[in-house]
């Protein structure tokens, strides 16, 4: 996804001349194809809106940003792991309503997918544990979108609390595939100051099955 060297200059300007037809509407069918071909443009276009923040060129940074979300909305387009950027990129330039807007709509859709696996019995669990298991990592690279130094801290702990509210959800999984430690409490897959560990206790989860 990195080859090459961009013109942020030109690229801009090409960009912003496209015509996207009716790519964000409401009133059409986004189809499969279409929402796998949106996977060039938005890696691309957060490229470029990283480079132009390089350069302190953030005005144009929101542009384009705005422009990926507005034609490419998350609901119509899916593959959400390609939203990652953009959450660090609105971050990065100060727009951190819109990075907070972008990382709510990601993370219900993990919820909700984490949620109606935890309807199932042990067993079906143990089959769908590569399901699980992406989803929840998925989950978990969000959230790191989030550790911004200095940036919404009050918003990051209560979205990493939320976060391990849901991994709790998949404690004993994780424990009949050898992934947890029962005598450290934590994830063999995190490391010791890791802040997203499964919590010692479930006051976190308590808390989010009451505001379901």
């Amino acid at each position: 996804y990195e080859m090459g060297r961009i013109d942020t200059d030109k690229m801009y300007d090409i960009v912003t001349n496209w015509d996207w037809g009716n790519s964000g509407s409401e009133d059409i069918y986004h189809d499969p194809e279409t929402r796998r071909n949106a996977l060039t443009y938005r890696s691309n276009l957060s490229r470029l809106a990283d480079s132009l923040i390089v350069e302190g060129k953030n005005d144009k940074a929101k542009t384009i940003l705005d422009l990926a979300m507005e034609k490419m909305p998350v609901e119509k387009f899916g593959f959400y792991t390609m939203l990652d950027p953009y959450i660090r990129a609105y971050y990065a330039i100060g727009e951190n309503e819109k990075a907070r807007e972008i990382f709510k709509e990601v993370a219900q859709k993990y919820q909700e997918k984490l949620i109606f696996f935890d309807q199932f019995s042990p067993r079906e669990q143990d089959r769908l544990v590569s399901d699980i298991l992406t989803d929840v990592e998925r989950y978990r690279s969000l959230v790191y979108q989030l550790n911004v130094p200095g940036e919404d801290d009050d918003f990051i702990e209560q979205e990493f609390a939320t976060f391990n509210s849901y991994l709790e959800m998949f404690k004993a999984l994780y424990i009949r595939q050898g992934l947890f430690d029962e005598d450290t409490d934590d994830l063999d897959l995190y490391e010791d100051d890791d802040p997203l560990l499964i919590p010692a206790d479930t006051s976190a989860l308590d808390s989010a099955a009451e505001s379901q």
